[in-house]
């Protein structure tokens, strides 16, 4: 998504805060254009590093691009979203994809695809209504931590992205077990992933795109992915052509999604 202040964030977090520093003229130059900006590192699409949660974790700079990429494996728990807005992804929708389209590839990145992205714009639906008590009730389905603990010991994954407010179910708000489970063994997350609808179940290739902020817990990041139907790691049949679909932008030949 486009990171801007109407970006949607949890209100205990701070929002983007933009302010132009210039617009004209500057020394001897004829244009310059320049803003200062604050915020969160957690708002709009972003990434967690391991230290979010974890104690003498990694920090966003010490992340390599090597463990920022791999095959997307797009679990679709639309259905379960429909009627529960603190949906899990759990183990079951794990196993139901393996045996649909085979075992997760090595260093696979495992995507939720929940359908939450219908509401963004919409702060209500997307992060949920204020609580009889005045207390924010948090909308956002998310992993089960059984399920990342599962894929963390039987198959090699680099990292998690979630079309939704958080990783952790709104259920588990407050104990956030899912995130301790991804980032306490080293691994990532990002949250707010757009365009996910668009992405195969399988065969894509998605890239996490997050600027090197030296002991940050987390940033904004652009993300795309990448397949192309001639040779992909999931391909067998040989068949020729192929897209590169930008999470937004349609390209020829390949077809690029970007996951903002």
């Amino acid at each position: 998504y486009t990171l801007n202040t109407d970006a949607l964030y949890l209100p205990t977090l701070l929002k983007l805060s933009q302010k132009n520093v210039n617009n004209g003229t500057f020394e001897d130059a004829p244009y310059l254009y320049m803003n200062n900006w604050e915020m969160s590192e957690h708002i709009g699409t972003h990434i967690d590093a391991p230290v979010h949660f974890s104690l003498g974790g990694r920090m966003l700079h010490e992340l390599t691009l090597s463990e920022l990429h791999g095959p997307a494996v797009v679990v679709d728990i639309r259905k379960k979203a429909e009627k529960d807005p603190n949906a899990f992804l759990d183990i079951t929708d794990i196993q139901k994809w393996e045996e649909i389209f085979g075992e997760i590839p090595k260093g696979a990145v495992i995507i939720q695809h929940s359908g939450w992205g219908q509401y963004w714009g919409d702060a209500h639906a997307y992060v949920g209504p204020p609580g009889t008590d005045g207390r924010l009730k948090v909308n956002s389905p998310g992993f089960h931590p059984d399920a990342v603990n599962w894929l963390l010991q039987h198959r090699d994954v680099k990292g998690f992205i979630v079309d939704s407010l958080s990783c952790e179910s709104g259920s588990n708000f407050g104990s956030y077990p899912a995130h301790r489970a991804m980032l306490e063994n080293d691994k990532w997350c990002v949250e707010n992933a757009a365009n996910v609808d668009k992405l195969p179940q399988k065969g894509s290739e998605v890239y996490v795109m997050a600027a090197k902020i030296e002991n940050g817990s987390g940033g904004p990041v652009r993300m795309f992915a990448i397949w192309n139907e001639v040779a992909p790691w999931h391909n067998a049949n040989g068949a020729n052509g192929g897209a590169i679909i930008s999470l937004g932008l349609l390209v020829n030949h390949f077809i690029t999604l970007y996951l903002l």
